[in-house]
């Protein structure tokens, strides 16, 4: 295992630990006062909805990042199906010299 998923591992333990504990008169900020911890266990995370398989009770939502992405990701996708993105004005083009010293888009060089 990376030091990398083992931190990720962590953090998972973490907000579980939390979530479970958690009553209604005990808060994470009531057991943890270090705004560092409180950002590390993902609230904001879960705060702006990018997270929205579970909602602990002590998390009040304030958008639904989640669902914003994945509407952005499916018109992407459904644009570049389409082959209207990228169009010519989101697109830095090579002159006709680079192009043809490069050798690229089949140009006459190889």
């Amino acid at each position: 295992m990376t030091e990398r998923e083992q931190e990720v591992l962590t953090e998972i333990q973490k907000i579980l630990t939390v979530s479970l504990e958690a009553t209604e008169t005990v808060t994470p900020a009531d057991r943890l006062a270090d705004n560092e911890v409180l950002d590390s266990l993902g609230l904001i995370t879960l705060a702006i909805g990018l997270e929205n398989r579970f909602k602990p009770k002590f998390v009040r939502r304030y958008g639904s990042a989640f669902e914003d992405q994945v509407a952005a990701i499916a018109g992407y996708a459904q644009d570049t199906r389409a082959g209207t993105f990228p169009s010519e004005d989101e697109s830095y083009l090579a002159n006709d010299q680079l192009t043809e010293a490069l050798g690229l888009y089949g140009s006459s060089r190889s």
